[in-house]
C-alpha cells in the first residue's frame, strides 16, 4: 500500500484546498494506486467528498445519487458543531456543469 497524505480541510475550500482535491482524484482514478483507501477523522465529510466526486466523474453516477449516498453516510454539510457546508458548495460547483443537481443552499 503506497500512502500518500493529502490534507484538506473540513472547512474551507480555498484555491488551495481545490487543489488537493484535484490532486487525490487523479491519484484515486490512477490504475496503478487502486485500491485506494481514503479516511479522514470522522470518515464521512471529506472522505464522502472525494468518494461523491469519484463516483460522479469516473463511475457515471448521477450527481444526485452521489450526494444522496455521501448525505446516507452521516454527511449532514449542516451548520453544526462541524460546519463543512464549502464542502457541499465545491461539490455543487464541481458537478453543476454536469446535469440538474439539489439546488443549492441559500
Amino acid at each position: 500500500m503506497n500512502w500518500v497524505p493529502q490534507r484538506l480541510s473540513s472547512f474551507t475550500m480555498t484555491l488551495t484546498q481545490q487543489a488537493t482535491v484535484t490532486r487525490a482524484i487523479s491519484i484515486m482514478s490512477d490504475p496503478k494506486m487502486q485500491p485506494v483507501f481514503i479516511h479522514c477523522e470522522f470518515g464521512k465529510d471529506r472522505t464522502g467528498l472525494l468518494a461523491a466526486l469519484y463516483e460522479v466523474l469516473f463511475m457515471g453516477i448521477s450527481p444526485q445519487t452521489a450526494h444522496q449516498r455521501w448525505v446516507d453516510s452521516g454527511h449532514t454539510g449542516q451548520l453544526d458543531r462541524y460546519a463543512t457546508i464549502m464542502l457541499d458548495y465545491y461539490f455543487y460547483k464541481v458537478t453543476s456543469g454536469m446535469s440538474a443537481i439539489i439546488s443549492m443552499p441559500n
